[in-house]
């Protein structure tokens, strides 16, 4: 975020210059959101991988939403 806003304050900046690269911090922040993403996904898979291992069902826990 604080790359693209750089960009936009930039005044000696030509208007083609600081589109090329707002375009190329917002595909970098793309990739960073989608890599983020994928990573999440993984280790959710084998948080929940090791707890089946250890005999520990989520569905079986009790909620406790409103603790206070």
């Amino acid at each position: 975020m604080r790359a693209i806003v750089e960009f936009q304050l930039d005044p000696e900046m030509g208007a083609r210059e600081r589109t090329r690269l707002l375009k190329k911090a917002i595909a970098a922040i793309e990739y960073w959101q989608e890599s983020n993403q994928r990573a999440d996904r993984g280790h959710c898979k084998r948080r929940r991988r090791e707890l089946k291992r250890l005999g520990i069902r989520l569905s079986k826990l009790r909620k406790c939403f409103n603790v206070f």
